[in-house]
């Protein structure tokens, strides 16, 4: 027995352990393949760091990440300098500076600048979207002469979307989230990216994603000096319940592929029995109303028809454990919510009539219940997603496998 670790193990478990992949490295284990048909970013370390085509986002940090397929709407992402943003500016104007980017290269960066009048200061550029669906609007920001700045949706609609979110970007802290379910992530240099969501009301065709001064934490109506203002940098508004990983952009919009991870099954997988442990830090939120489950990890027939998975259900935000046999659901335990930016520890256990799950050290639930037994014929483990769809959305740190159905006592210990 042991608490507190995934990786202290009993005598009894590291003689069963047939399968241990650690994903906080520098490179992807070689018995794993892996594929995404474009390119794509993560922050490691606080810095933008960019890789290609069909190159993992792997690092010793953070460990794989694994998100769903995303379009950047935002055009001329880090420059700012051509439409939407031209001339769409409220008591404001654009200049810029040099200094570091959050890529930590030094570049010319567009600076948010308010004028001299008094009122409110802001960019306002205008996007064309969908009606009644979730958008999250994001940007990296560092001061330059203002420490507070806001996030505006305006969209007209039934309902209309009108709601705005302030930062602190000196302290690094979250002022006011309006409905916006804000969020702020610092990165190297003194930068900060920030993100907030909303969902547009039926009939809109146009959302004004508003970046604003402030010159105190409540004030967004003053009289400016004319030089005061804010870096912006990584703009990026997207369909979707949470932000996703910077898409940078130019003259279109761009998209990010779905990633998939997997390897074969070979003679360490026990078709009788076995033990499931993943380690992982969930991303910036969840769609509750997609129609396709995240999923953590899963062995399959290459189908849905046979099936050991561990998966949330984005209805109520519970993480399910189950086992599909003969195309028949055999088991499907909650074992408690996933967190937002948390880390989770995910158990699950099977045997005929004998399965077991645990997240983070609760409760042990229990299915003694399946009719059709087993599932036969399994051939691939999955990483962060199903078969073509249902991304984990975040960082997979490490799997692991047994060969036998441990105990219920170990589960609780392992996840803990």
């Amino acid at each position: 027995m042991f608490i507190g670790s995934a990786n202290r193990l009993t005598r009894t478990e590291n003689m069963s352990l047939a399968l241990a992949l650690e994903l906080r490295a520098a490179t992807l284990d070689s018995r794993l393949t892996f594929s995404r048909a474009s390119a794509a970013t993560d922050l490691i370390d606080g810095l933008v760091v960019g890789f290609a085509n069909d190159i993992p986002r792997i690092s010793l940090s953070n460990g794989l990440l694994m998100e769903e397929s995303r379009t950047n709407i935002a055009r001329y992402s880090e420059t700012l300098d051509n439409s939407p943003w031209t001339f769409n500016f409220t008591r404001a104007g654009r200049s810029s500076i040099t200094g570091l980017n959050p890529r930590g290269i030094s570049a010319t960066l567009p600076v948010l600048v308010e004028d001299t009048q008094t009122g409110s200061h802001e960019w306002r550029p205008p996007f064309s979207v969908s009606a009644s669906t979730s958008y999250t609007g994001s940007c990296f920001v560092k001061p330059a002469g203002r420490s507070f700045i806001s996030l505006t949706f305006q969209a007209a609609g039934t309902p209309t979307l009108s709601s705005t979110a302030v930062f602190d970007i000196q302290n690094g802290t979250i002022v006011s989230a309006g409905t916006l379910q804000p969020t702020l992530t610092p990165c190297a240099n003194g930068w900060y990216r920030l993100s907030i969501t909303g969902t547009t009301g039926a009939g809109a065709s146009t959302l004004e994603l508003k970046i604003g001064l402030y010159s105190t934490s409540t004030t967004s109506s003053y009289t400016g000096d004319g030089v005061s203002g804010v870096m912006v940098w990584g703009t990026q508004l997207e369909a979707g319940a949470f932000a996703s990983s910077y898409i940078p952009t130019t003259t279109a919009s761009v998209t990010r592929a779905l990633e998939a991870c997997s390897m074969a099954i070979g003679n360490w997988y026990n078709e009788a029995e076995g033990t499931l442990l993943a380690e992982a830090l969930c991303g910036s939120g969840y769609d509750s109303a997609a129609s396709i489950n995240n999923r953590l990890l899963r062995l399959d027939n290459n189908s849905n028809t046979a099936v050991h998975e561990m998966r949330r259900n984005n209805a109520d935000n519970t993480s399910r454990l189950s086992t599909v046999a003969s195309n028949v659901a055999q088991s499907s335990l909650a074992t408690g919510t996933w967190g937002n930016t948390a880390i989770i520890r995910m158990a699950y256990a099977y045997k005929a009539s004998d399965m077991a799950g645990c997240l983070n050290g609760g409760t042990v639930q229990t299915d003694i219940t399946s009719p059709e037994g087993m599932p036969t014929g399994l051939t691939h483990l999955r990483i962060g997603s199903a078969i073509s769809s249902g991304a984990f959305g975040g960082y997979v740190r490490n799997i692991k496998y047994w060969r036998t159905r441990l105990a219920n006592d170990q589960l609780e210990a392992m996840t803990s």
